[in-house]
């Protein structure tokens, strides 16, 4: 899954990730993306977030219902 994480690069949009890491307890991706919506001066923009296996947001993660957060994964 080490190798997978490394080839994520950005969103299905285009925004960009950094810091995935596989959570083995949890079975999810955790990581950060830079999301246009967030406020600015808070941490760069830079929210944390959650995603399932396939890419998709968790339940539990910020901006659950949003499809432009779902990871870009590489096939």
């Amino acid at each position: 899954m080490q190798d997978i994480l490394k080839q994520i690069t950005e969103t299905v949009e285009g925004y960009p990730v950094k810091n995935l890491k596989w959570n083995v307890v949890d079975n999810i991706i955790v990581g950060q993306v830079k999301d246009p919506f967030a406020n600015p001066n808070l941490h760069d923009g830079w929210i944390v977030t959650q995603w399932r296996k396939n890419g998709s947001p968790t339940p539990r993660s910020w901006g659950k219902n949003r499809k432009d957060i779902y990871l870009k994964m590489p096939i």
